[in-house]
């Protein structure tokens, strides 16, 4: 299931709690970035629903402040250094180009476990 939402704490606050009353819950969350995914943890702690015994909570940005909170939590990591200069030399060769340039894949992602996540039950 997926929600839209915009990337303030208030939206992922109201998608996590949405998710968690339902009658089936799911069984992890992964967040757009992380001011979504520290609001959802905020949302579980409230509820009473245990990260990551009942829930998994995964996020996109990897910024310091999900390793700051308990339990810290796991993400997709990318080199933001390396995909801005892709993006800085994308941009100058389109700059010269006569044409639309294609698309370029951006540097591979890690996944950096944390505490957030739970191994799958069988």
């Amino acid at each position: 299931m997926s929600i839209p939402t915009d990337y303030s704490a208030e939206a992922g606050a109201s998608a996590t709690r949405t998710l968690l009353s339902r009658s089936s819950r799911p069984t992890a969350i992964v967040y757009d970035n992380d001011v979504l995914a520290v609001a959802g943890l905020g949302v579980a702690s409230e509820m009473g629903v245990a990260v990551p015994t009942d829930v998994s909570i995964v996020s996109f940005d990897d910024s310091a402040m999900i390793q700051l909170v308990r339990p810290s939590i796991t993400s997709l990591t990318r080199d933001t250094v390396e995909l801005g200069q892709r993006a800085a030399t994308l941009l100058r060769a389109q700059i010269d180009a006569t044409a639309p340039l294609a698309s370029r894949p951006g540097p591979p992602l890690t996944l950096s476990v944390r505490e957030s996540t739970a191994r799958a039950q069988p």
